[in-house]
């Protein structure tokens, strides 16, 4: 009887489940919204609003990091980057929000920075005045107005002197054409000839096979002729002065004979006056 009785009640059990199943828990395959829910229907799970509220909330009431200034002192004794570094900051904090203390702290960081370079600047002219030979540059290239006159005396000197030394190892060749600008730089050249007596100057008349030959595609210019090589080299295109010339004639010689770099030709503080 009593396992009759035990074999009732686990089928009653069974049955019960069955029917509670079908009704809370219907066949996923024949379920119309298969597919269409939870995570195989890409359903994303929407969070609560309490949440959303909660977590604003806890990230506004995170307090902003403090930042730990360095005093001028401080900052005095720091590498130059971090200097540059803590003056940037300071200038950005100013700007951004111009409290007194703010701008103030620039200012202090600013000070910092002028004592740098005064420091440095002075320290330099220490070293420069009890080192001559460091200093020999700056002695050759005199500001004062007798020194000077007397640089430039010498400049022009070695022109004048390289000029007259090199007049019959090269040449001047004047491509002109039938225009104003020819015709202004041919009287400039008349007056370097007359100071020039032993210079050759060649006036060549562009011609189209002249200037095909030469790649010449407007005038004035003029050329310099080395005797030895034959290979003439642009020294100047459109109207010149004599002592622009005299300067270009000079440098170009002091390079093609190896005294003189290239790169360092254009950049000889010569002035206009000359003599």
């Amino acid at each position: 009887m009593k396992r009759k009785m035990l074999r009732r009640l686990c089928l009653s059990l069974v049955l019960l489940i069955a029917v509670l199943s079908s009704i809370c828990f219907p066949d996923w395959i024949s379920s119309p919204e298969r597919g269409h829910r939870g995570w195989y229907g890409y359903e994303v799970k929407k969070k609560k609003p309490e949440q959303k509220k909660k977590k604003k909330q806890a990230k506004k009431s995170k307090p902003a990091p403090q930042i730990a200034w360095p005093t001028p002192e401080e900052l005095a004794h720091m590498k130059v980057e971090q200097i540059r570094k803590w003056i940037a900051k300071a200038g950005d904090e100013a700007i951004s929000n111009p409290t007194e203390a703010n701008i103030k702290r620039w200012i202090e960081y600013m000070k910092v920075a002028d004592r740098k370079a005064t420091e440095f600047a002075g320290m330099w002219a220490w070293v420069m005045q009890n080192n001559p030979d460091l200093y020999r540059e700056a002695a050759l290239y005199p500001s004062v107005a007798p020194g000077s006159r007397a640089y430039w005396k010498l400049v022009w000197k070695n022109i004048e002197d390289t000029l007259k030394e090199k007049a019959k190892d090269y040449a001047l060749l004047f491509f002109h054409s039938d225009d104003p600008f020819s015709k202004a730089q041919k009287s400039i050249l008349d007056i370097f000839a007359q100071e020039h007596p032993d210079w050759n100057v060649k006036n060549v008349e562009v011609t189209p096979s002249i200037a095909q030959k030469f790649g010449i595609k407007y005038t004035p210019q003029i050329w310099l002729l080395p005797r030895k090589t034959q290979k003439p080299i642009p020294l100047a295109a459109g109207v010149i002065s004599v002592s622009k010339l005299e300067k270009k004639i000079y440098h170009t010689i002091l390079v093609l004979e190896g005294k003189l770099p290239p790169q360092l030709a254009p950049y000889q503080p010569f002035k206009v006056e000359r003599r």
